[in-house]
């Protein structure tokens, strides 16, 4: 009889040293934000949809922001949440459970006053500027022309430095 154990013992480790590892599959999970909500997309690592799974949204305070199921799809859409640091957590069946860290950054319209001003008065700035050295070099291209011309009239006139306030005689 010792024989026959034998025998079943190396036939049951032959089985289990060949057979083909077996892998729990794991759950992905992907996210992005519209201009009015957060959008889910759950699914396993055979990329078959995580679908009927909890998703859960959590602020850094640990307070539920927001719940629900992903559909067919494997995708859950909920209201877009405030600037600021989350944990998503999707659910699926037999203890298949993901985790991430998201950072939520203010959308471009929630910018205020405080950060626009800054800006709308450098390019303000930046024209007056501008149109400033647009008139007086016009002017002075002007007065050169028009001396040139008297010049050649033979009409005496003063020299543009003579002109110029400020400029030594």
């Amino acid at each position: 009889m010792p024989n026959r154990n034998c025998r079943a013992d190396v036939a049951i480790a032959i089985v289990v040293l060949i057979a083909a590892p077996v892998s729990a599959h794991s759950v992905h999970v992907q996210w992005k934000l519209t201009a009015t909500q957060l959008v889910v997309v759950a699914s396993f690592s055979d990329d078959w949809p995580a679908d009927d799974a909890e998703v859960t949204l959590r602020d850094s305070a640990n307070n539920v922001v927001a719940t629900g199921k992903t559909d067919d799809t494997g995708t859950w859409k909920g209201e877009r949440p405030g600037p600021g640091s989350y944990r998503l957590t999707v659910k699926a069946f037999a203890n298949h459970e993901k985790t991430i860290s998201i950072e939520i950054e203010p959308a471009a319209d929630e910018a205020t006053q405080n950060e626009i001003a800054p800006r709308v008065w450098l390019i303000a700035a930046a024209v007056l500027v501008v149109a400033l050295l647009s008139v007086f070099g016009m002017r002075r291209l002007r007065r050169k022309e028009r001396i040139g011309k008297d010049a050649e009239k033979g009409n005496p006139s003063p020299s543009l430095e003579e002109n110029t306030p400020g400029l030594p005689h």
